[in-house]
């Protein structure tokens, strides 16, 4: 993964560091950063976070299930 969006930063010339954690969970939680997350304990903690899924999806959807 960090190599796949090293070479997206590369391509598009973004100024993006990636970092592998070993407890992401918690240095995202404590983060003074947004937080694009479905975990429920992140985003509990978080000081800030979006809903990055419902900006992904069709808003033209009469139904949608999801589990």
């Amino acid at each position: 993964m960090k190599t796949k969006l090293l070479t997206i930063a590369e391509k598009y010339h973004y100024n993006w560091e990636v970092i592998l954690e070993n407890n992401p969970d918690k240095v995202i939680a404590n983060s003074e950063s947004v937080a694009i997350t479905s975990d429920a304990w992140i985003l509990d903690r978080a000081s800030i976070w979006f809903n990055l899924i419902a900006e992904l999806l069709p808003k033209n959807y009469k139904t949608l299930v999801s589990c």
